[in-house]
């Protein structure tokens, strides 16, 4: 009877646990839950509170377990180990800081425009897309040079972002800008530019997906 009604409350457990696990992916991978970073946070929170959980669970039980287990649970804590790494590596440029991060990609570009640097500017595009753009398309200073300019919006895709807004010109002209970039060597790399409307009246529209 004891056995059973310890069956019983696991069998409980486990379903509560597994229905409350995917019910949490399900809600952080609204546009909502985005919005609160809910789906990075859990990516990275799930692997290190599994990491955590079996190491205390590793502590209390070592002294109990053969050498041969030993060895078994070592090699699971170096791989739930490098589990949790890669995931926080993953998923680092989605959260809070993430987000500030590419605005002020954003930002520097644009401040390289207005000052003239277009081989500034370049610097923020990923190297493929430099190679490819150089800095012609950026240089028609009567046109596309921006004095003043404010972001509105962030979007996340899978892997990459968008920052979006506007832009005063030189020429009195107000535009939507856009940037498309993604995450390479812990920084936003630019990879899409536009000025105007996309495939409309855009004064700037290219984008390399190299």
């Amino acid at each position: 009877m004891g056995i059973q009604n310890n069956l019983r409350k696991f069998i409980f457990i486990a379903t509560f646990g597994i229905l409350g696990s995917v019910a949490m992916i399900v809600l952080a991978n609204t546009p909502i839950g985005k919005e609160f970073y809910a789906d990075a946070w859990l990516n990275i929170g799930i692997p290190i509170f599994a990491l955590t959980a079996y190491l205390l669970l590793v502590v209390k039980t070592w002294e109990k377990i053969n050498n041969q287990q030993k060895l078994l649970w070592s090699l699971l804590l170096v791989a739930m180990t490098f589990f949790a790494v890669y995931e926080t590596s993953d998923n680092w440029q989605y959260l809070p800081w993430g987000r500030a991060s590419a605005f002020k990609t954003s930002d520097s570009f644009l401040v390289s425009m207005n000052k003239g640097d277009y081989e500034g500017a370049t610097q923020y595009m990923k190297p493929c897309v430099r190679e490819k753009v150089g800095t012609g398309v950026l240089r028609d200073e009567n046109q596309t040079k921006p004095i003043s300019w404010q972001f509105t919006d962030y979007k996340r895709e899978y892997s990459s972002v968008s920052t979006i807004g506007t832009a005063k010109l030189v020429d009195g002209s107000e535009v939507r800008i856009e940037f498309q970039m993604s995450w390479n060597g812990f920084k936003w790399e630019i990879f899409s530019v536009i000025f105007g409307e996309p495939y409309k009246d855009a004064i700037i529209q290219f984008s390399w997906g190299c």
